[in-house]
């Protein structure tokens, strides 16, 4: 029950930060904290240190943005994805919707931590940015809201070309000793004639 309040009152703290922006700063450092120590990914909330990161503001913010682009994207697809209809996964999920948004917020964090093995200190984080401060009424409205924050896929280069393997003839089976057949026929030089006199 420690462990639920604990995540409760994190979660709590995560949806009164106003910046949507301070929030991928905050999970870029929990990766990089828990990427340097991975003991602290037991915690809900590890201590951070900005400077021991060694990564500027804007620089953090992106990487929390990539981080986020990612764990959201495979979390979409347990949830919203063809294959999560019909699964036991989104039973506890639907009996969020229409509460509040830390419950969904909650739920969400659980599933990503118990299907994706995201460690708490980031999951909460991740689905936090997903929720935002209004919870969503049904499952359908928490997809629409959830892939609206996903990153556009990545554009296609139609200059781009594709490498084509060279094509590398298949040499010959050699000759079958006990077949009667004859062998393929001898190419290149043949030997020189025999003088028999």
């Amino acid at each position: 029950m420690a462990v639920a309040m604990n995540l409760a009152e994190s979660v709590a703290r995560l949806q009164a930060v106003e910046e949507e922006n301070d929030l991928y700063r905050l999970l870029a450092l929990r990766v990089r904290a828990i990427d340097r120590d991975p003991t602290k990914a037991a915690d809900m909330e590890p201590a951070v240190d900005e400077d021991e990161v060694g990564i500027a503001l804007i620089d953090l913010v992106e990487f929390g943005k990539r981080t986020f682009g990612r764990l959201a994207l495979a979390g979409h697809g347990l949830v919203c994805g063809a294959d999560a209809q019909g699964t036991g996964r989104l039973e506890g999920l639907l009996a969020t919707m229409g509460k509040d948004s830390s419950t969904v917020v909650i739920a969400i964090a659980g599933l990503l931590t118990a299907q994706l093995a995201v460690p708490g200190a980031i999951a909460g984080v991740v689905a936090t940015i997903i929720v935002g401060k209004v919870a969503p009424s049904s499952l359908d409205a928490l997809c629409t809201k959830w892939a609206s924050k996903l990153p556009p896929p990545a554009p296609l280069d139609p200059t781009a070309t594709v490498p084509v393997p060279p094509i590398v003839p298949t040499p010959p089976a050699p000759p079958d000793p006990t077949s009667t057949e004859p062998g393929p026929p001898i190419t290149g030089n043949p030997p020189p004639p025999s003088d028999v006199s």
